[in-house]
């Protein structure tokens, strides 16, 4: 009972962050499908983490870290978690539904009251879904890439607009792509952008990428290979 009771008390600390706005206290990390991300405490006291509890939270809040220890029970991401020597919290292979609000707090020992302010960051992740599967991608075909960047519990056109954000395709050199007879990009919002390619033999193996900067800083970007074997498209 006591550790609901906490759990609520920690849950609506995190609710009232969100909805008082205070968005500059709040740090956002950036992360890409499929890779592993490091998510720093910095409010830590006991070195050894015993005073560490991480909180996710998005809707509902969920303990994921409980005094140093990750907890193996109602969250479908424990074994996907890990924490670090400085009680930092590692998770692999980030998903798409990883995104969301993220908070380290402090607590001496079991029932105790939080010592030190929190420390929330908020995770966003950039994935890139497609429109035919592996098997069916070949030459003649025509494929659309979406490039989404996942963000719960706030508005994400919100997060590009005051974070000056953009999404762009762009080549092997990093500069953005053009539309061209085979090629159109379309932005579908500020945090979706597609990316249709009609297929040609030379698109064989070749990677997209979608990239998220601010100003001139790649924040994170992601990618996505059309390969294929046989079915060479004969063309004039």
């Amino acid at each position: 009972m006591a550790d609901h009771t906490l759990l609520f008390l920690c849950c609506l600390i995190v609710t009232t962050l969100l909805l008082t706005g205070v968005s500059g206290f709040v740090i956002t990390v950036f992360s890409s499908y499929g890779e592993n991300i490091t998510l720093p405490c910095k409010n830590v006291i006991y070195q050894d983490c015993s005073s560490t509890t991480w909180i996710y939270y998005n809707k509902t809040c969920i303990k994921l870290v409980d005094h140093g220890k990750i907890r193996k029970e109602n969250t479908y991401r424990a074994d996907r978690l890990s924490v670090g020597s400085d009680c930092s919290l590692n998770i692999h292979k980030v998903k798409a539904r990883d995104a969301g609000l993220y908070t380290c707090q402090q607590f001496l020992h079991e029932g105790a009251r939080q010592t030190v302010v929190d420390y929330p960051l908020h995770l966003t992740v950039l994935k890139i879904s497609s429109s035919l599967k592996q098997t069916e991608i070949r030459a003649g075909r025509t494929v659309t890439l979406y490039c989404s960047l996942h963000r719960k519990t706030t508005k994400c056109d919100g997060l590009v607009r005051t974070e000056r954000l953009r999404l762009s395709w762009v080549s092997e050199t990093g500069a953005d792509l053009q539309n061209t007879s085979t090629v159109t990009i379309s932005h579908l919002s500020e945090c979706n952008i597609s990316l249709t390619v009609e297929l040609q033999d030379q698109d064989n193996q070749r990677e997209w990428r979608c990239q998220l900067t601010k100003g001139k800083k790649i924040q994170t970007s992601v990618s996505r290979v059309t390969q294929w074997t046989g079915g060479i498209l004969n063309t004039p």
